[in-house]
């Protein structure tokens, strides 16, 4: 039996408010690639939209008024482009039997739609990471090897990120304000010998032990709004392969950018994940229908997105962050 249209599933709003209290699984909380690319929700699947070039931001024009004339107007130009959606999702399905005896110790159709969840969110952060590390995009000028990696504790990550956030400056004209580390990287920070020393002595945190670095911290001495660490993990072996977990965020990376929190696609930021509210911006749908082949019903987590980069020189992927 193949699954049926949109038409013959149901909607399941109340799966949607248990889920806001279930949590399949714990480095759930590391996902941070819709800190990287914002949600923008859009009416239209796909569409057109005016997006700001490099070379207009910042501009000055003459705001002065003389008696008599009108005030200036904007005049800037803004590029064509264009965005596109796609319909991710995933399906689990609940045999009635097995939800029957098990009835007294969980919900079926809950744990069926913490699966689909997690699969679902687990591929858009996967996503987002191939977005903004794409090599093909941040190539030149937009990427740079740090000269000692991070992952030796005498490195100098306080000029190293002087230094990138004045490539960025320099590519764009806006300072860069997050920092994508993940969690092998955090800890390599927190060995830091300079870190350690500058937080212990300048009062940037009452730091005596590693342990005590926190990411804020590191967002302050390194003259930044937010550091992301993704704790995000992914098994690289097949599934009747011995498990080999690795970090979604890449030990050897960082992502140096200025993020684009704005609701106009014409102010400059990094880019944004754009979601057709049709399904739901901010939570995609669960829906069910019955499956007669298994006795049962299916749960299905869909939604209808996009990522998008609007500006790349507003980013700066640094590379030999460990060797």
């Amino acid at each position: 039996m193949g699954a049926p249209t949109q038409t013959l599933a149901s909607l399941r709003p109340d799966i949607a408010e248990s889920m806001e209290e279930f949590d399949l699984a714990a480095d759930r909380e590391g996902f941070v690639g819709l800190e990287i690319l914002p949600i923008k929700s859009v009416a239209k699947a796909s569409g057109n939209f005016g997006r700001i070039p490099v070379n207009k931001l910042l501009k000055h024009p003459e705001t002065a008024r003389a008696p008599g004339t009108g005030f200036g107007r904007g005049r800037f130009r803004f590029e064509p482009d264009t965005y596109t959606t796609e319909e991710h999702g995933w399906e689990e399905a609940v045999d009635n039997q097995e939800a029957e005896i098990y009835s007294d110790y969980f919900d079926s159709e809950l744990v069926a739609a913490g699966i689909c969840l997690d699969v679902v969110l687990r591929a858009q952060e996967q996503r987002i990471y191939d977005a903004v590390l794409n090599t093909t995009v941040f190539t030149g000028d937009l990427t740079s090897a740090l000269g000692t990696p991070w992952s030796t504790t005498s490195s100098d990550p306080i000029t190293d990120m002087k230094n990138k956030r004045q490539a960025v400056w320099a590519k764009c004209g806006l300072w860069p304000d997050t920092l994508v580390i993940n969690e092998f990287t955090f800890q390599n920070l927190q060995m830091n010998e300079a870190i350690i020393d500058r937080i212990t002595s300048n009062g940037a945190g009452q730091a005596a032990k590693p342990s005590d670095i926190t990411a804020a911290m590191l967002a302050m001495l390194f003259n930044l709004k937010q550091v992301l660490v993704s704790r995000a993990t992914k098994n690289a072996a097949n599934q009747e392969q011995t498990a080999d977990f690795d970090p979604m965020w890449p030990t050897a990376k960082a992502l140096l950018f200025r993020k684009h929190a704005a609701p106009s696609f014409k102010l400059p930021g990094l880019g944004r994940t754009i979601a057709w509210q049709e399904l739901g911006p901010d939570q995609p749908a669960y829906e069910s229908y019955d499956e007669v082949q298994i006795d049962g019903r299916v749960i299905r987590y869909r939604h209808r997105v996009g990522e998008k980069l609007l500006l790349p020189e507003c980013a700066h992927v640094i590379t030999n962050v460990a060797a």
